[in-house]
């Protein structure tokens, strides 16, 4: 009798664990295999290669450069997302984040920004070494950003997909550039916007900051990277000193990329684009921006984030509700790095997203 009881009670408890576990399971988006993250980003980099490259140059731009994008179509897609890359990226980066959209249903219409991946650079000063000058990040207005980002949604998305229901992704550099775009646009087709740690504050002291605009003046240029780098080598680069992404497969594949296509590596800021960002995520334009978010808006924040200050975020998010808007959410990650969506929590952010965009 004994014996029968504690097995009872053994079956009982063994039954409760699995069931807990499977319904934890059934709430957690399940992590890929690494063989299936390769697979993934190599499908999304082909899914890239087959749309190819277009360019197009905005009128009224005094450097004429040739902004870059690629238009990945999905067959009876009746949705687009317009992907704005961050800093110093291209839209490689985002290969398995595309192929995933396009497999639930999107077609992608990626964006390289102005000065960074696959567009042309500011023309190079002529006492500046030729591989830094390729490298470095520059930028004279932060309003470019938007410019670019309208003619591109106005003149080419909605022409390519005029029937499609559009929404905005936009990471880091490219968060900023997605949220003043939405916040300057006199009319807009985006119909809802996920921002992956965008940058509305640069995390620079004010003593720095004073150095930087000291630095510019005496040395007569805004070009100079601040502070003084040498070229970037992804051949020399660890992921234990990496603080872009958590995982170390995706961290991996794409440091390999880097290695391959070594045209693509930047990595120091101008100095004038510091500037410019810092005049651009001032008070009065938090402010702007907050007030100008009038669809919804989902924030992902990093708990780890090292690239952006993120009480940009939070004051965005405080501007935004004083006006008495409820369309900006922050959801958090406490232990996610800046690249939240290539981190361990990719599933999780994929799921945000669809849902998000529903």
């Amino acid at each position: 009798m004994g014996g029968r009881l504690v097995r009872r009670r053994s079956v009982a408890a063994f039954s409760f664990v699995a069931f807990f576990w499977s319904a934890l399971l059934a709430a957690t988006p399940a992590a890929k295999f690494k063989s299936q993250i390769r697979a993934d980003w190599q499908s999304g980099y082909d899914l890239l290669q087959k749309a190819g490259t277009s360019y197009f140059t905005r009128a009224g731009d005094k450097d004429k450069l040739q902004i870059a994008y690629s238009l990945v179509k999905k067959e009876n897609a009746d949705k687009v997302i317009v992907l704005v890359p961050g800093f110093a990226e291209s839209p490689y980066k985002y290969s398995e984040l595309i192929f995933n959209l396009w497999d639930d249903g999107y077609s992608i219409a990626a964006i390289s920004l102005r000065g960074m991946g696959l567009s042309s650079r500011y023309p190079q000063p002529s006492d500046m070494d030729k591989d830094l000058h390729m490298q470095t990040v520059h930028i004279r207005n932060a309003s470019e950003y938007a410019a670019d980002l309208q003619t591109f949604i106005q003149t080419i998305v909605d022409v390519q997909f005029p029937t499609e229901t559009k929404f905005i992704f936009g990471h880091s550099t490219g968060g900023f550039a997605a949220a003043d775009y939405l916040a300057t646009a006199k009319k807009s087709s985006i119909k809802a916007a996920i921002l992956n740690s965008p940058l509305f504050r640069l995390p620079i002291s004010t003593f720095n900051y004073i150095i930087l605009g000291t630095g510019s003046m005496l040395f007569a240029s805004q070009w100079p990277p601040y502070p003084l780098r040498e070229t970037f080598d992804p051949t020399g680069a660890t992921f234990a000193e990496n603080t872009d992404t958590n995982d170390e497969t995706r961290w991996g594949i794409y440091n390999k990329f880097l290695t391959d296509n070594s045209q693509l590596i930047q990595s120091p800021p101008s100095r004038n684009w510091i500037q410019a960002l810092q005049t651009a995520t001032a008070a009065k334009e938090l402010k702007r921006i907050a007030k100008g978010l009038a669809i919804p808006v989902l924030l992902l924040q990093a708990g780890q984030d090292k690239y952006v200050d993120v009480t940009g975020q939070n004051d965005l998010l405080t501007q935004h509700k004083t006006t008495k808007l409820e369309n900006l959410t922050i959801k958090k990650f406490p232990t996610a790095y800046h690249s939240i969506w290539r981190g361990k929590n990719f599933e999780e952010v994929h799921e945000l997203i669809l849902k998000h965009l529903k």
